[in-house]
């Protein structure tokens, strides 16, 4: 389900901490690029994010998705992604990222849109897995 919200207000609030402090899965929050083949923009990400890949909150805000591409990373896979978070579309995909330290991961990423009054806001769950 896709609600309006004010992003801002989210981003600072006490429920959306409380969900970042709580979750056991790398999450993160992005804001959606203006074009379907925009890449969309970290705006803040979950402690197990910076455990899993390696990076800290710091480095990662104000930069894209693209930061965990790698030689393995399916472009496929990822026009997918970022053509959803342009839709406003949930999706989940199985895509192999790169962690800081060059480390390939397998993660299962599912979008999840969350809309503000600017429509901008892609929230997205990581789950660790070994493909099939």
């Amino acid at each position: 389900m896709v609600n309006e919200i004010d992003l801002a207000a989210l981003i600072e609030g006490p429920v959306f901490d409380a969900v970042y402090s709580h979750s056991v899965n790398p999450v993160l929050l992005m804001e959606a690029g203006p074009a379907e083949d925009d890449f969309s923009m970290i705006v803040r990400v979950s402690a197990p994010f910076s455990e899993l890949t390696g990076y800290t909150q710091d480095e990662v805000i104000g930069k894209t998705p693209q930061l965990l591409h790698g030689r393995v990373t399916s472009t496929e896979t990822s026009v997918r992604l970022r053509r959803a978070a342009h839709r406003q579309e949930s999706i989940s995909e199985e895509l192999q990222i790169c962690a800081k330290d060059g480390r390939e991961i397998w993660v299962q990423v599912v979008f999840t849109p969350i809309i503000d009054t600017s429509k901008k806001a892609v929230f997205g769950d990581l789950q660790r897995h070994q493909p099939f």
